[in-house]
């Protein structure tokens, strides 16, 4: 159903649950990219190698490689279902506050802890790190470019994004020209023209972001819904048939083309995630999905280390570390999350964007 340019849609209760849900596991999808737990068994000889890797890959690539993109999608869509010109100063002040400031504190608070394993004791301990050069272009670098926190380039792109709204809503306020204009962006991708890799990491984030702005100017209405019995079960479907083409995606010289893939994928599971949101309770570490995002690669990375450390240093011991690295890290955050929210809402609030 498509609706006014100019009338802001209302929201019903049930689709922020699902918003909330569906980011929570995004957030882990997003987790399994980055968890080092096999790698801690890589030279360890043994009859386990080939599973191990088997194991790696899948977790890396199979299930998680659409999360980001959704994530574009969705951030896109709730932008600019009520974006008007007039209230674009309140939307840039209202995304200082819940992206840049976040974004500049995690950045630190990395960029430190990068430090800390580049020139200490602890740089034995994370040996497979890049050393953290000790200049003043790589603290600007680690404050403003996310050098020490390299998940954080979703959120880079998207504070830039932002800024550029009044461009991309007179491209997408037309919904044939938006549909279009879209197309066009993601032809130039495949042919590496667009966005700078260097700077904002992927160059189809733009695509993304702008198939969420068509939607949410054109199609929110559509969006909210719950999708039919019938939908969630052939998107479901479609997703475990998507791990096959998604296991061997490294094999692809050109990643735009992998967009052709993931756009899809995204699609399939905001509409197979209403086969299970509405039935969840509603668990405290749903609202943490932004901790989850900011602190999972530095935690997980310690807790995995630790496991290796303590635990026997056998290649069967790649999948337990896996499990107990995604447990603790969980824990640990929502711990972390639940102890500054108790001791200072607002230091809360300015760490996780009020997320």
């Amino acid at each position: 159903m498509k609706r006014s340019p100019t009338i802001s849609v209302s929201v019903q209760p049930d689709f922020w649950k699902k918003k909330e849900v569906v980011s929570f596991f995004l957030s882990i999808m997003v987790f399994f990219i980055h968890i080092s737990s096999f790698s801690q068994y890589n030279h360890l000889e043994g009859n386990l190698t080939g599973f191990n890797q088997f194991l790696k890959k899948a977790v890396h690539d199979c299930f998680t490689q659409y999360a980001v993109p959704l994530y574009f999608i969705i951030s896109g869509a709730l932008f600019f279902r009520d974006y008007e010109d007039k209230n674009y100063l309140s939307k840039i002040k209202k995304r200082i506050r819940t992206l840049l400031i976040p974004y500049l504190i995690w950045n630190v608070i990395w960029m430190l802890f990068d430090i800390a394993t580049s020139h200490s004791f602890l740089s034995q301990f994370f040996i497979a790190r890049e050393k953290f050069t000790l200049s003043v272009p790589s603290i600007l670098e680690g404050i403003f470019l996310h050098k020490s926190n390299g998940a954080f380039w979703f959120v880079f792109n998207l504070m830039v994004f932002v800024v550029l709204s009044p461009v991309i809503d007179k491209l997408i306020r037309n919904r044939y020209v938006g549909l279009a204009a879209t197309t066009a962006v993601a032809v130039l991708c495949l042919f590496r023209i667009g966005l700078p890799e260097a700077v904002f990491f992927s160059n189809t984030s733009i695509v993304y972001y702008l198939i969420g702005a068509v939607i949410g100017r054109h199609y929110f209405d559509g969006f909210c819904k719950k999708s039919s019995r019938i939908t969630q079960i052939l998107s479901a479907g479609f997703l475990l048939l998507a791990t096959i083409p998604l296991y061997c995606s490294n094999r692809i010289d050109n990643p735009a083309f992998l967009m052709f893939l993931l756009i899809p994928c995204a699609w399939a599971f905001w509409n197979a995630a209403d086969l299970f949101v509405y039935r969840l309770p509603t668990f405290p570490i749903f609202n943490n999905s932004f901790a989850v995002y900011a602190m999972h690669i530095n935690v997980s990375a310690i807790f995995a280390k630790l496991i290796y450390l303590a635990l026997p240093k056998r290649q069967w011991m790649a999948l337990p570390n896996f499990i107990l690295t995604l447990v603790l890290t969980l824990i640990f955050i929502r711990l972390f999350c639940y102890v500054v929210e108790k001791i200072s809402p607002k230091l809360y609030k300015l760490i996780t964007g009020g997320r």
